[in-house]
């Protein structure tokens, strides 16, 4: 096991949390060495089920574990969670509408999932894939939708920020043998290219019959077609209606392009006026190079320096460019870098 945690790849890389069997490596982030050994480590539970279905066809990914005993230690791990910046970070044990009332902020109800996502610094961009009660302890379609519409529409209510919303994937727990939706989903993204929408798993049968047309607000959810097929559709971010970034396929390829940006160089350094132009041939060139693969144009609008008001002598350089992405038909998107 290894615990000393000195990289993560930014684009594939998973956080998964659960109750474990055993109180080994409580609270610390794991990676193991071997898949033979976290059964050994963690006993026999769903955390462990859950990392071999995550490391199937995906053993050469960063995938690490977080050992917890109860919900409430979701309160205890937020400072170290957000002390990294995961690809995904995978709850099970605990689903969207588990909550708790919040002493430090006047007895806020507030969901665990909710308070870990807003311990994240404003540059963390994480993705959180998350699920709830599993589809077959409900009697039948119509009350399982009508109970994810309201746990749904709840925990979105208790999201203030934008960036937050647009930071979370909630995907209905409707798979026959699967204990957790959101782990067999993020298998198969890991399993996809980034310009690839996640492939089918003729393998794996959904519970219910659900379709676009049953009011699924922005749920996720696996439907198995008549070739025994299974995908997964509508998946959407908590992002506003309208925007480009509430389907994830754009926003996975917004933040491809994000985390790929890399100005650290700069930071720090007297500005001159060459560095703007260097910038936007950097910037040009890399998303030239994407043209054909993750998006179909782009175009530079504007390089400028502007004074930080909180550090006086400096300046911050914003580039405001935009994109094409392939499959968001002629729309682009605006996007601003801060350096």
């Amino acid at each position: 096991m290894i615990t000393n945690i000195k990289q993560i790849d930014k684009h594939k890389s998973v956080l998964l949390i659960g109750i474990g069997k055993t109180n080994k490596y409580l609270h610390d982030i794991v990676k193991p060495e071997r898949i033979s050994e976290v059964r050994e480590v963690y006993g026999d539970s769903d955390l462990v089920d859950s990392y071999e279905l995550l490391v199937k066809d995906n053993e050469d990914k960063d995938i690490f574990i977080m050992n917890i005993e109860v919900m409430t230690d979701y309160l205890d791990i937020a400072p170290l969670v957000s002390s990294y910046e995961f690809a995904y970070v995978v709850p099970i044990d605990v689903g969207i509408s588990n909550y708790f009332h919040d002493p430090n902020n006047n007895g806020r109800k507030t969901f665990y999932i909710q308070y870990l996502i807003e311990a994240l610094n404003n540059d963390n961009q994480t993705t959180f894939i998350i699920t709830d009660t599993h589809a077959s302890l409900y009697q039948d379609m119509d009350q399982f939708l009508q109970s994810m519409r309201y746990r749904e529409k709840e925990f979105r209510a208790a999201i203030k920020l934008q960036r937050t919303k647009r930071q979370v994937v909630f995907v209905a727990n409707n798979l026959t043998g699967i204990n957790y939706g959101n782990v067999e989903l993020t298998r198969m993204i890991l399993l996809s290219e980034t310009n690839q929408y996640p492939f089918d798993d003729a393998k794996l049968n959904a519970i219910f019959s659900i379709d676009f047309n049953d009011d699924i607000g922005s749920m996720a959810y696996f439907k198995t077609h008549a070739d025994r097929t299974t995908t997964v559709e509508n998946l959407l971010t908590f992002d506003d209606e309208g925007e480009p970034t509430k389907i994830f396929f754009i926003y996975r390829i917004c933040l491809y392009i994000a985390k790929e940006l890399d100005f650290s160089e700069y930071i720090g350094s007297k500005y001159i006026s060459y560095k703007k132009q260097h910038i936007e041939n950097i910037v040009s060139e890399y998303l030239s190079s994407l043209v054909g693969f993750v998006l179909s144009n782009y175009r530079i609008d504007e390089v400028f320096a502007k004074e930080d008001p909180e550090h006086p002598g400096t300046v911050n350089i914003i580039l405001h460019y935009a994109i094409q992405p392939i499959g968001c038909a002629e729309r682009f998107i605006a996007r601003t870098l801060r350096i």
